[in-house]
């Protein structure tokens, strides 16, 4: 699939600017569809003037590091969380969905944005369940062990590739250029080789 910056979706691709300045932590893209695009390509046309590094982790090992030091809480990501569509749904559609953060037919997959899960709460005006933050939690503190990612920073005409589904990606925050035509720009392709043609999958 593919979208414009305006929004309007076309087959095959979709190609998103990326616009927030503050850090981003580690997630899976389009984590809210129920479809999720199975590969992530970013392409660097400007850098910031300061920060925005790329970081990558394995939610393989995030898995395999909650095993061994929260295997309690491990049971509870293989249940659903209520995710925020963020607005991308047709008309009369839920504005939420609701999904595990690990799946395993075979190979493991995650499905993870905790800002989207904290929005789908939100929207459907009910707490996340006891379990369910602690098992975030334990997440995040696998998070904060820098052994587990690679950090790197993008130049103008590289590009990344990750495994959407396999991998998390995040980034730091950065200070942008004041001049428009030097602020930072990079373009976003999801990408996905199975489901229908459309937006949802």
């Amino acid at each position: 699939m593919f979208s414009t910056p305006g929004g309007r979706h076309c087959p095959d691709r979709v190609f998103v600017p990326i616009r927030p300045n503050t850090e981003i932590r580690f997630h899976n893209d389009n984590a809210y569809n129920h479809t999720p695009p199975d590969y992530v390509g970013l392409l660097c046309l400007r850098r910031a003037q300061k920060g925005g590094h790329s970081r990558v982790l394995s939610f393989h090992s995030v898995h395999n590091r909650l095993l061994a030091a929260h295997r309690d809480r491990v049971q509870r990501l293989y249940r659903p969380f209520w995710f925020d569509r963020q607005r991308e749904y047709r008309p009369g559609e839920d504005p939420i969905f609701a999904a595990p953060v690990f799946e395993d037919t075979g190979e493991l997959r995650a499905r993870f944005s905790v800002h989207q899960i904290t929005g789908g709460y939100a929207l459907r005006g009910e707490p996340l369940d006891t379990e369910g933050e602690a098992a975030i939690a334990a997440v995040f503190e696998i998070f904060d062990d820098d052994d587990l990612s690679v950090d790197f920073d993008l130049e103008p005409g590289q590009m990344q590739f990750v495994h959407n589904r396999a991998l998390g990606h995040s980034r730091t925050a950065f200070v942008d250029y004041p001049d428009p035509d030097r602020k930072r720009h990079l373009v976003r392709l999801w990408m996905r080789d199975h489901g229908r043609r459309a937006y949802p999958g």
